[in-house]
């Protein structure tokens, strides 16, 4: 039988883990079986190899310290305002492929538009409109203002691109 080699770390301070380690341990450990059950019988079997890493040597996605709050997708359709200034602000290309994208897949579309973000605002207007008001740039554009959307935010343009800004304190 062929083995699956599955290595989960987890942070250990004191002999103690989070609550929260402590969880998602137990979710791969379910994850682990269920595998087990579905390649049984092609022969695979899903080996679980639970590593206990101390402070020094935990290494944080480095996302996190640019300021993302969720680092699955880049950036995330639940970004916040903070979060897409920071992207705008550290990752000009990344907007801009962005852009690029909704661009192409609008040519393709039978609608003629798409967007990256879904924006929910009072939905007035034709789905054109609404479209126009959900592409990256006008997002990015939203993310610098504040009161509603209504006034341009003159102090969100002093982001320091090279500062560590992790909302999960993980500066030194």
């Amino acid at each position: 039988m062929k083995t699956l080699p599955i290595v989960w770390q987890r942070l250990v301070s004191g002999g103690q883990t989070c609550p929260r380690c402590a969880g998602t341990g137990d979710e791969v450990e379910r994850a682990c079986q269920q595998l087990r059950e579905q390649l049984q019988p092609l022969g695979i079997e899903p080996v679980l190899e639970i590593r206990e890493i101390d402070s020094t040597e935990f290494k944080a996605n480095r996302l996190y310290y640019q300021g993302m709050s969720r680092v699955g997708c880049m950036p995330c359709i639940n970004a916040g305002k903070d979060e897409i200034r920071v992207i705008a602000v550290r990752r000009p290309g990344h907007v801009s492929r962005i852009a690029d994208w909704e661009w192409r897949v609008s040519q393709c579309s039978k609608h003629g538009f798409s967007t990256f973000f879904h924006k929910v605002d009072n939905l007035t207007g034709s789905p054109a409109s609404i479209f126009a008001r959900s592409k990256i740039d006008q997002v990015v554009d939203w993310a610098n203002t504040s009161r509603g959307g209504r006034q341009y935010d003159l102090l969100a343009g002093l982001v320091d691109a090279t500062a560590c800004s992790s909302a999960y304190g993980l500066c030194e």
